[in-house]
């Protein structure tokens, strides 16, 4: 981890640690900007797509879309097409979900921590247009969704800096906390989605 992503992930950790205990946007959004500060030493290399054939293929978008009258969209298109090969949110958390469970063992993380990761994207998404996740639909997984992302964040700092994780970190420690928390809350998701089908 190079000197200045540490040091952003380090001011979003403490932010974080600071919110402790607060289901709120900012707490959330400062999670997900935490994980998105911390270097992707969990993403596999993959063969990425040729800047050559992404400016091809954003010229030849840009010059149908132009042909139809829809010239403005030019700079849009090229912009969309140049990110094909930046993962999006979803891809890294799944990435470092699995990259985390080989690492620190299957169960590090509850069963249902890719389950609530891929919602991450949707309630971020939800706060960006103004709209407020602990309203609606995900409501529920919303807390759940900020604890996943700060203990997934925690996980990969002391991976990053090369630490083994501690078997007893004491049962006041933040990531203790979230992860005992994370357990309960998909304990107690699990109940209820038996007794809801029964």
């Amino acid at each position: 981890m190079g000197n200045a992503s540490r040091w952003l992930a380090t001011t979003f950790a403490l932010e974080a640690l600071a919110m402790n205990g607060r289901p709120d946007r900012i707490r959330f959004l400062n999670a997900t900007s935490w994980f998105e500060a911390i270097p992707d030493i969990y993403m596999t290399s993959g063969s990425a797509i040729p800047r050559t054939d992404l400016d091809e293929a954003a010229g030849s978008a840009a010059a149908i879309l132009a042909g139809q009258g829809h010239s403005d969209l030019g700079q849009r298109v090229r912009g969309l097409i140049g990110n094909f090969n930046t993962p999006s949110l979803g891809v890294r958390l799944q990435a470092a979900l699995a990259w985390l469970r080989v690492r620190y063992g299957l169960a590090i993380l509850p069963s249902n921590a890719e389950e609530t990761c891929r919602l991450i994207p949707t309630i971020r998404g939800s706060y960006a247009h103004g709209d407020d996740p602990l309203l609606g639909r995900h409501a529920g997984s919303v807390l759940e969704a900020a604890l996943l992302t700060e203990a997934v964040c925690h996980l990969l700092m002391l991976a990053g800096l090369g630490f083994d994780l501690c078997p007893d970190l004491g049962t006041d420690h933040v990531l203790t906390d979230n992860l005992t928390r994370l357990k309960r809350l998909a304990l107690a998701r699990a109940a209820a989605n038996t007794s809801a089908s029964a």
